[in-house]
């Protein structure tokens, strides 16, 4: 066959324009036809790459590479070496301790494939290039920030054209510039040790090749905050690029970038093309009853009902902490809690039929089943999408007048009487319950008895433990009093479980005598006060079911749940029946 004809001096031409060292436009001659001569495969930290020598039939270069979406091409083995291409889209880098120039291939069309030519076209010399302009990419953007600087339309074109792809990011390129839209930002985050204070925010950064995670501190936290907006397009340059840690970084890429005083970030105000929109995976919350607890899932729902801002006191945290419950319901016909932790909850201004997005919210078993913001969800209120758009229609003509059945139960209220199972207490259900406390109404069978102690206690209300004296009276340490006799109490722990736990709980006095079905002077007649007949009245609860109401809070003095029975009554088989019939039709009909 003929051999193809390529385009001699296109190679010297790129690398003489200066505008291509800083902006990586095709300027100098639009789609070059080249020679593929050479092709190694480069790849490290699980970035993708390959070093190529390119010839125009009269000079070669060695200094390039291929990165982004070309790359699975050369995987694929479509360039192989004499393939003939044209290169539509390409630009120039320098690198640390190297005098040449780099041509960053990202855009290639192949002419003719390396085993149909199978030899070197022409007599291409090696050309060895020293750099010949000390402009950057980082430089254009920062001359963009003055005055003398580019107006927007010509800086919008530049700075879209040197951006490289996040993918291509490691330790060993500088003078970078990426762009993407940012998919996730955090709160900002204090902390306080014995090697100082500080705070940090992090967001991340998204382009068609990759996603990275961008961390700024301390004065960049300060700087940066209140100008890196949730879905806005950013140019990000001139940042350090470390290895990412896995353990708090949720991006798929080998490294992650941390701003410093140097650092440019600057809004792409006038394009909003060629970054991937922000990705939902949005759950129905019908289907969130089956899933596992623990997930982080995406949501969208409409809000029945927004709650006031609160401020509850965490005895895990040791400080106040702001919470907002809102009622979400969606076309699915059921409704959902979701719970907003302290910038989030401040920040919501959602009201009934506001359209709100939840993205990577946790999916937990307080009262069944609810919502709850983490350090990495986004909420947007009344976001402009087709989801968006089908929920609002259907909540004004069916969804407004809707009886939705909801998946949390709202429990912990002094007037509930839904049933739940124990596995409802845990830690951070005890945590997030008003003033960290929660209760709850269960079924549960006694299959342990603890250690039962009996005390003489003051009278009236104080019922504190009063202390003998050697002169036969009683003292209340509270009151400071002293009294000849006092009140017989008692207290039970029992080990209570059904189908998904067992807990250990605490019964007083009161609810003592229903479960034994003695009253207390009974206990004691019966017993002379001895413990070990106590505790053979109190084992014959073994093994009975009750219907118990529990109280559960975090010890203000260790990290322990302590629970207490606060009504305890015999099953009511009807009643219980009639419940249970009314789980198995609810399943019946989803």
């Amino acid at each position: 066959m003929d051999k193809p004809e390529l385009s001699a001096g296109a190679l010297k031409r790129i690398l003489c324009d200066n505008s291509n060292l800083s902006t990586g436009t095709n300027s100098s001659i639009m789609e070059p036809i080249l020679q593929l001569l050479g092709v190694e495969n480069v790849s490290a930290h699980g970035v993708k790459r390959y070093k190529i020598i390119l010839s125009d039939g009269s000079v070669s270069y060695k200094y390039c590479a291929v990165l982004g979406s070309l790359v699975q091409s050369f995987e694929d083995e479509i360039f192989t070496k004499f393939a003939v291409l044209s290169l539509s889209t390409y630009k120039l880098m320098e690198t640390n301790n190297c005098d040449n120039v780099i041509i960053v291939v990202t855009g290639a069309k192949l002419m003719v494939s390396g085993s149909s030519v199978n030899e070197i076209i022409g007599g291409p010399v090696s050309l060895e290039y020293g750099k010949k302009s000390n402009i950057s990419a980082l430089d254009l953007l920062e001359a963009g920030n003055s005055k003398h600087g580019l107006d927007d339309t010509q800086e919008r074109r530049d700075t879209g054209q040197m951006a490289v792809p996040i993918s291509s990011i490691n330790q060993y390129i500088k003078n970078w510039t990426i762009r993407g839209r940012v998919t996730h930002k955090s709160a900002i985050k204090t902390w306080n040790n014995s090697n100082g204070s500080g705070k940090l925010f992090t967001f991340n950064l998204t382009d068609e090749s990759c996603d990275i995670k961008i961390t700024a501190f301390r004065g960049e936290c300060d700087k940066y905050f209140d100008i890196v907006h949730f879905g806005k397009i950013y140019f990000v340059g001139n940042c350090t690029v470390k290895e990412s840690n896995k353990k708090y970084s949720d991006t798929k890429h080998d490294f992650e970038l941390v701003l410093h005083p140097g650092s440019i970030i600057k809004l792409d105000n006038n394009n909003d093309t060629g970054c991937p929109k922000i990705q939902f995976d949005f759950v129905k919350i019908s289907n969130l009853q089956n899933m596992d607890l623990e997930s982080v899932v995406d949501v969208i729902g409409v809000c029945k009902n927004a709650g006031n801002l609160a401020t509850v006191s965490s005895t895990k945290f040791g400080k106040d902490l702001k919470k907002r419950d809102i009622s979400l319901v969606d076309d699915s016909k059921m409704e959902i809690n979701f719970t907003l932790w302290n910038k989030d909850a401040e920040n919501f201004n959602g009201e009934t039929g506001s359209i709100v997005i939840v993205k990577k919210a946790r999916l937990t078993n307080f009262g069944g089943r609810s919502l709850t913001t983490i350090a990495s969800t986004v909420v947007d209120v009344n976001p402009k999408n087709s989801e968006a758009d089908e929920l609002t229609k259907w909540f004004a003509a069916a969804g407004r007048q809707l009886k939705s059945e909801s998946l949390t139960m709202a429990f912990g209220r002094n007037n509930d009487t839904t049933l739940v199972n124990l596995d409802a207490i845990t830690r951070s259900n005890v945590a997030i319950s008003t003033n960290s406390m929660l209760i709850i109404n269960c079924i549960a069978t006694v299959i342990q008895i603890g250690k039962t102690v009996s005390y003489m206690s003051c009278l009236g209300s104080c019922k504190k433990k009063l202390i003998e004296l050697e002169d036969g009276y009683y003292r209340c340490g509270k009151c400071n009093k002293k009294i000849i006799k006092g009140e017989d109490r008692i207290i039970i722990k029992l080990c209570i479980a059904d189908a998904t736990k067992s807990v250990w709980v605490s019964a007083f006095t009161e609810e003592a005598e229903k479960l034994i079905g003695m009253s207390i002077d009974e206990i004691i007649s019966a017993t002379s006060n001895e413990e070990s007949k106590i505790d053979s009245i109190v084992e014959t609860i073994l093994f009975k079911k009750y219907q118990f109401r529990i109280r559960s809070k975090l010890e203000s003095f260790n990290p322990e749940i302590k629970s207490n029975i606060i009504s305890v009554s015999p099953i009511n088989p009807i009643a219980h029946m009639h419940n249970m019939l009314d789980s198995i039709n609810k399943l019946i009909e989803q």
